[in-house]
């Protein structure tokens, strides 16, 4: 979400990657711009000037609350809410971790009643969680 605003209030026109501008760099670079934009207003600035700066060219500009909160399905609520009404016990392992120390990639599985479900990938183990529970959830219908 933060690097589609990053996209959506310029900052693909005026970031520098590898020497050339609007060159895509990582998938999160302009979400990692933004905040770093973020950051530097509240350094220079303090909390409250801060505050007024995501609220005015942010929040109030570039996001849909209401579409966001429509959309965006938390799968691990979902499951830990089923499997608390089916009284099952529910896990999440993270079976695999890959890759370098700032660009790591984690495996994740949802466990329930100790039987193996989805598995998931992400850059975080959170993510990966996600994507596992996201899984388990299409494979017992409670999408």
């Amino acid at each position: 979400m933060l690097n589609q605003v990053g996209k959506d209030i310029g900052l693909s026109e005026i970031v520098i990657f590898n020497g050339r501008k609007g060159k895509q760099g990582h998938k999160s670079l302009y979400g990692d711009v933004l905040e770093a934009l973020v950051g530097a207003v509240y350094l220079d600035n303090g909390f409250a000037e801060a505050k007024r700066f995501i609220l005015k060219r942010i929040v109030t500009s570039q996001i849909d609350i209401d579409t966001i909160i429509q959309n965006n399905k938390n799968f691990k609520s979902i499951l830990l809410e089923w499997c608390q009404r089916e009284n099952k016990k529910l896990e999440f392992v993270i079976i695999e971790e890959s890759g370098h120390r700032h660009q790591k990639v984690f495996t994740a599985e949802v466990r329930i009643a100790e039987e193996g479900k989805g598995q998931g990938i992400g850059f975080s183990k959170k993510k990966a969680e996600q994507a596992a529970a996201e899984k388990t959830c299409i494979e017992l219908g409670l999408k």
